[in-house]
């Protein structure tokens, strides 16, 4: 185990390695109109699922997955790792997004 601070399972998820002290930016970013994040290219065989979801408020737990996103996939620097992009629609009313990642 490290000693970043960073849960080991999201840190290999996004590219980072839960072995080494690093802060690296691996979180996901959200603009006005895309929701982007990184993710591992073997993820399929290394058992990993990503699935963003939103909601339209912070108190309850109203999460929902983005039905049909139109992914944009684009390389990085590293051949390992991928970056997703996911447009967000406006839709009128303030919405959340988040970033759901399970090992299977």
């Amino acid at each position: 185990m490290d000693v970043d601070r960073l849960n080991n399972l999201l840190e290999f998820a996004f590219g980072g390695s839960p072995t080494k002290p690093e802060t690296s930016a691996i979180s996901p970013s959200v603009t006005s109109q895309t929701f982007t994040y990184r993710r591992r290219v073997d993820h399929q065989a290394a058992g990993l699922s990503y699935s963003v979801e939103t909601s339209s408020n912070l108190r309850d737990s109203t999460w929902a997955p983005v039905i049909n996103p139109n992914e944009t996939i684009s390389a990085t620097a590293s051949p390992q790792i991928e970056q997703v992009s996911i447009p967000i629609t406006e839709t009128g009313e303030r919405r959340f997004y988040r970033l759901r990642v399970e090992l299977e």
